[in-house]
C-alpha cells in the first residue's frame, strides 16, 4: 500500500511577489511550521445541469468557479507577524534603536498598492503546489490563560500550481531578471517535465514542448508563444501552446488552460540570449524542501500581554489584565468573477470594512467597560506584548497594538452560577475625527528586515 498524506509533515512557506500574481523564484521563502487545522488547496465548484432527459437521470453538471481559500495557523511570534501584519498595513517605517535591533512601525495607507504573496503548500508525500496572488483577509489570535497563542490566517489566492520552480539549462548566456512563472494544470503530467526555449527578441518569443528527463528537447514544432505586456509594461501570463499547437493545458468545456509568463518588462528582456532553456519540473519531479529554515523568534503567552486604556486622549493610561483575550485585525477580502476565466480575476477590498477588534474577558470588578459602553465613549487602546531582552538590553522583543480610537461595541456579563461572574468586552478600531486609520502596530526585533 501507498503511504497516506498526513497532517503530521504538513509545510507552508510564503514569499512576496514583485508583481500581482507572480512570482521570484529567487525570492526567500518565509517558512512557517503550521498549525493546525489548515487548509490551502483550491476547491472547483460543479454546476447542476439546467437540462433534464427522457430517461429521468440526472445530467452532467458544468464547470463552475474555482476558488482558492487559504486558512492556517502559526506561531504568533514577532518574526512570524512581521510579514504577516506587514501584509495588511502596506505603509512600514523603519528604524534602528541600536546595532542590531530594529524597529518597524506598520501603518495603513490604501492609496500604497497591495503586498500580494505566494505561498508553497505541501502535503506529503501526496501533494504540493504553489499559490499566486494572494492576499490575507483576516488574523486571529486566541490568548488564553497562559497556553500558547496560535496567529490564525485566513485569505484567498487566485490561481495555482503543481509544477515546480523553472530550472535554468546550464548552457544559458542570457542575463534574466526573473526566472519563467507558470499557473495552470498540464493536460498530460505523464508527458513529463515543459520545456521553454527562446526563439525570438523585441518581442520576446518562445517554444514551449513537454518531455521526460532534464535535456532539452528539440522543438520541431512552428508555434511560437508572444510575451505580451500589461500597460504598465510588465508582462503579463500568455496562454501556453505546445510547439506543434496543442494545448497544454485544458481549454474546453472545463476550462483551465496552462499559462506562462517571463516577468519583467521589455528591457530586463533584451538581455535574454535566444536559445535560452528553462523548463518546469511536472508534478511528481520537484521536492519540497528537506530541512526549511522556519520563521522562529519568542513565542508569546498571555505573561506577556499587557493591557491598557486612556479616557483623556493619552495623557493618562489605566492598566487592566485579561483571563483570555481575542484579536483579530480582518481587512476582508472577495474574489471578482466572471467573463472570461474560472479563475478570479481580481482581489477586491473595501476601504470601510479594515476592522481591527479585541475581545477581552475578565472578572467583573468595576463598572468602568460598562459606563463606557452605556456613554458611547471612545477610547484609546493598547494591547502589547513584551518578550525577551535583545542585544543585552534595554530593547525587548516585542509587538504593540496602537488603537487611536476604538469604543465598545457589545458588552456581555451574565450571571451564570455562584461563582465570580465574567465580563466579556468588545472594542473595535474606529477612525477619529481626522479620518485616521484606527490601529498601528509596532514590532521590535533583532531581525534587519527590507520593507520594501
Amino acid at each position: 500500500m501507498t503511504t497516506p498524506a498526513t497532517g503530521s509533515a504538513a509545510l507552508i512557506g510564503f514569499t512576496r511577489e514583485p508583481f500581482p500574481g507572480i512570482r521570484d523564484t529567487a525570492a526567500t521563502v518565509h517558512y512557517v511550521r503550521p498549525a493546525l487545522p489548515a487548509n490551502s488547496r483550491f476547491g472547483f465548484a460543479k454546476n447542476p445541469a439546467a437540462e433534464v432527459n427522457q430517461s429521468g437521470f440526472v445530467e452532467q453538471g458544468t464547470p463552475g468557479a474555482i476558488t482558492g481559500p487559504i486558512d492556517f495557523g502559526c506561531r504568533f511570534s514577532v518574526q512570524t507577524l512581521f510579514f504577516l501584519l506587514t501584509h495588511f498595513f502596506r505603509d512600514i517605517t523603519k528604524s534602528t534603536l541600536e546595532s542590531g535591533v530594529y524597529q518597524y512601525v506598520c501603518e495603513l495607507d490604501r492609496t500604497l498598492a497591495e503586498r500580494t504573496l505566494s505561498l508553497l503548500y505541501g502535503i506529503p508525500p501526496v501533494d504540493q503546489l504553489w499559490q499566486h496572488n494572494m492576499l490575507i483577509g483576516q488574523l486571529v489570535a486566541n490568548i488564553g490563560a497562559n497556553t500558547e497563542v496560535v496567529a490564525r490566517v485566513t485569505g484567498q489566492a487566485l490561481h495555482f500550481t503543481r509544477l515546480g520552480s523553472a530550472v535554468a539549462d546550464a548552457g544559458n548566456t542570457g542575463t534574466w531578471a526573473y526566472a519563467p512563472v507558470c499557473r495552470g494544470p498540464l493536460a498530460s503530467e505523464a508527458a513529463g517535465n515543459l520545456f521553454l526555449e527562446v526563439t525570438d527578441l523585441a518581442p520576446l518569443k518562445f517554444k514551449l514542448k513537454q518531455a521526460v528527463g532534464t535535456t532539452p528537447p528539440t522543438m520541431s514544432g512552428s508555434t511560437k508563444i508572444t510575451q505580451l505586456y500589461g500597460p504598465d509594461g510588465n508582462a503579463i501570463y500568455v496562454n501556453g501552446l505546445a510547439d506543434t499547437g496543442a494545448e497544454i493545458g485544458i481549454f474546453d468545456e472545463n476550462k483551465d488552460p496552462f499559462m506562462v509568463c517571463v516577468p519583467g518588462d521589455a528591457t530586463d528582456h533584451a538581455a535574454i540570449d535566444v536559445g535560452d532553456v528553462y523548463y518546469f519540473p511536472a508534478p511528481g519531479e520537484w521536492d519540497l524542501p528537506a530541512s526549511p529554515t522556519y520563521l522562529a523568534g519568542q513565542r508569546f503567552l498571555s505573561a506577556h500581554q499587557l493591557n491598557q486604556y486612556s479616557t483623556d486622549g493619552g495623557s493618562s493610561w489605566v492598566d487592566f489584565n485579561t483571563q483570555t483575550s481575542v484579536l483579530t485585525v480582518a481587512d476582508p477580502i472577495a474574489a471578482d468573477n466572471g467573463s472570461g476565466s474560472r479563475y478570479g480575476y481580481g482581489l477586491d477590498r473595501s476601504g470601510l470594512q479594515f476592522n481591527p477588534t479585541i475581545q477581552v474577558a475578565q472578572k467583573e470588578r468595576s463598572r468602568a467597560f460598562r459606563t463606557l459602553y452605556e456613554l458611547n465613549k471612545v477610547v484609546k487602546l493598547r494591547t502589547y506584548f513584551q518578550g525577551q531582552l535583545l542585544a543585552g538590553g534595554p530593547y525587548r522583543e516585542s509587538l504593540l497594538l496602537d488603537w487611536n480610537a476604538a469604543q465598545i461595541t457589545a458588552l456581555a456579563a451574565p450571571v451564570s452560577g455562584p461563582a465570580s461572574v465574567i465580563e466579556t468586552t468588545t472594542f473595535q478600531g474606529v477612525t477619529d475625527d481626522s479620518g485616521n486609520a484606527p490601529l498601528t502596530v509596532t514590532l521590535i526585533s533583532d531581525q534587519d528586515y527590507a520593507t520594501t
